[in-house]
């Protein structure tokens, strides 16, 4: 896929993050003066926040995939048949989107808002020229529905509910007295004060201020502001701890903690406690299965399969994984309850031992001079903190329990000891 052209600077607006508006760079130096918002600004607001529910890249434009993924989210999985995919594709390419499915296409952040307001004013019957009117009907018509399903997908990450998601976001929006998607220190120092319980003087509010801007920008996005709220409100779930594996948990925080692993670099060895629930879960999940099942039954069993075959196989599964259309996925290695022989199976022209280790030791630039990635991979990888890179992880999944685990897949597996092994606790599966 042909990679995305620079997004151009909208006139009154940076450029977004997901699941709230945020800014990318400060702005030009900005008056002190204190105002409330004009009702254009507070559209420009809403605009930002759900033009950013769909740019899951913070790239600034759309590309088609998160056009049509965020249409699914926004509309329900059961409305979203090819009748209602087709039209919302129509009107992307309708919208000024350019380029090709097979290359990639792409719409401006303009151009989106554009023909989204067009459409919402011709289907509310308010035009542009009533803005605080438009807002709220684009709110209640169009956005709630996708903010409740990002409010949602990040509280099953933060562990917590929607609704101090949402709380936590209108807080943001509080203090952003001039809709701009960041807050100044005039802004933030309110708050806080609140927090802190302590009688700051202006220098130790300065301090605070630039401890939480982590990205040294000199206004805090929604992102940064969240991260320190949330970490007030639950000092125990701040990051950092890093959990002791084996860890046993409820099936219903296994996404949770799927995604814990992954934010320390670890990859996963699920015990599903012989709950096929589990398995069944990740069979539903965007990744690149691998059936160890299937390889034991087509290379030994049936013998319709050679070993070379199976780890050529392995080995495009890998790389698919590693570059789904710009993107990475997990790989689902499936065990059921076998106890497939990995150590014997890697080889270093094949499917590498070291990509079940650790985000330390399998690195871009390692599976770059694996030939795994191509240079332009390498490159759109590295970019954002590596950002897409953090999303291949390995998830191994067996019916089995920790004893069996210890006994058979300890000397099966490499890199075992660096795994974080998560198993089910068979009660909490309904």
């Amino acid at each position: 896929m042909a990679p995305k052209k620079a997004p151009k600077a909208r006139a009154d607006a940076k450029a977004t993050s997901k699941a709230a508006p945020k800014g990318a760079a400060k702005a030009a130096a900005r008056p002190e003066e204190k105002k409330e918002p004009t009702s254009q600004e507070r559209l420009n607001a809403l605009l930002d926040e759900f033009f950013s529910c769909y740019d899951s890249d913070g790239d600034g434009q759309l590309e088609r995939v998160e056009w049509l993924e965020g249409e699914e989210k926004r509309l329900g999985k059961h409305a979203f048949g090819p009748k209602q995919r087709k039209q919302v594709f129509q009107w992307f390419k309708d919208s000024g989107a350019e380029g090709s499915a097979s290359d990639g296409m792409y719409l401006s952040r303009a151009k989106w808002e554009e023909a989204m307001i067009k459409l919402c004013s011709e289907e509310s019957e308010i035009g542009p020229d009533k803005p605080a009117e438009l807002a709220e009907w684009i709110l209640e018509n169009k956005a709630k529905p996708l903010f409740n399903v990002i409010d949602a997908e990040l509280a099953e990450i933060k562990h917590t509910t929607p609704e101090e998601i949402r709380a936590i976001k209108d807080q943001f929006k509080s203090l952003d007295r001039n809709a701009n998607g960041v807050l100044e220190l005039s802004e933030a120092e309110e708050i806080l004060r609140k927090v802190s319980k302590g009688d700051l003087s202006a220098g130790d509010i300065k301090t605070l201020f630039d401890d939480i801007n982590k990205s040294h920008s000199g206004s805090v996005t929604f992102d940064e502001f969240f991260d320190y709220m949330f970490v007030v409100k639950h000092p125990e779930k701040a990051k950092g701890a890093v959990p002791s594996y084996p860890l046993t948990i409820g099936f219903k925080d296994l996404n949770y903690r799927l995604a814990e692993a992954a934010a320390i670099g670890r990859n996963v060895l699920v015990l599903a406690s012989g709950k096929q629930q589990v398995g069944t879960y990740f069979q539903y999940q965007h990744n690149m299965p691998l059936d160890c099942k299937q390889m034991i039954a087509d290379i030994y069993v049936n013998k319709t399969v050679t070993s070379a075959e199976w780890q050529a196989n392995a080995k495009q599964a890998l790389m698919t994984a590693m570059n789904s259309s710009g993107f990475c996925r997990p790989i689902f290695m499936w065990l059921g309850n076998s106890a497939f022989d990995w150590k014997g199976f890697c080889s270093e022209d094949g499917f590498p031992a070291d990509v079940f280790a650790s985000k330390e030791i399998w690195t871009i630039e390692k599976a770059f001079e694996m030939q795994l990635i191509d240079d332009r991979q390498k490159l759109n990888l590295g970019v954002e903190d590596e950002k897409k890179w953090k999303d291949f992880h390995v998830h191994i999944v067996s019916e089995c329990d920790l004893e069996f685990a210890n006994q058979h897949l300890f000397d099966k597996i490499p890199h075992y000891d660096d795994l974080a092994i998560l198993v089910i606790d068979p009660n909490s599966v309904d």
